[in-house]
């Protein structure tokens, strides 16, 4: 990780890396909280959320009414999760230290 940061040492490398695991965790947990929110609203129930190393799997009570509610349930997570990126770039564009470039891979 130092590499592709030149100038940060180990200790602020690894504690980048450990936080983007803990984001990547809870950003695969807000997806999941999207299937389950519409299945809810659907009147569908929710069991049990597993969460896994990149990725999750809502557990339903029962198959959703029809073709509609599946496709409805299934596109929730997709889009919680854009609008999560939404959200993440608009905070990285409002950030207030804009002196910083962003961070690329070195040639």
């Amino acid at each position: 990780m130092t590499r592709l940061l030149p100038g940060v040492g180990q200790p602020a490398a690894l504690l980048l890396a450990a936080t983007l695991a803990v984001l990547l965790g809870v950003s695969v947990l807000i997806h999941e909280l999207g299937h389950c929110a519409v299945a809810q609203w659907l009147r569908v129930p929710v069991l049990r959320v597993r969460l896994f190393l990149l990725g999750g799997i809502s557990e339903l009570g029962r198959r959703p009414s029809g073709p509609r509610d599946e496709g409805l349930i299934a596109a929730a997570g997709p889009v919680v999760s854009v609008l999560l990126a939404v959200l993440a770039g608009l905070g990285w564009m409002l950030r207030a230290d804009r002196s910083r470039r962003s961070v690329t891979m070195p040639r």
